[in-house]
């Protein structure tokens, strides 16, 4: 016969998980949205302007003859 406790099991490790990617996710949203030493700009204002600057040349790009 199985033990009670072992039905217990799968539900903690599921709320463990949750608990792991909340953090994880915490921690990227942090990283990205923190300033970058040296520059007054976030990470996510970089990319932005990356993706800013690439679509404008895709754009030029497309406009030739």
């Amino acid at each position: 016969m199985k033990p009670h406790f072992l039905d217990r099991l799968p539900g903690a490790q599921r709320g463990q998980s949750m608990v792991e990617y909340a953090i994880v996710c915490t921690v990227f949203a942090v990283a990205l949205f923190a300033p970058v030493p040296g520059s007054q700009m976030s990470a996510a204002q970089m990319l932005a302007d990356a993706l800013r600057k690439s679509y404008k040349a895709l754009s030029f790009f497309l406009s030739l003859p």
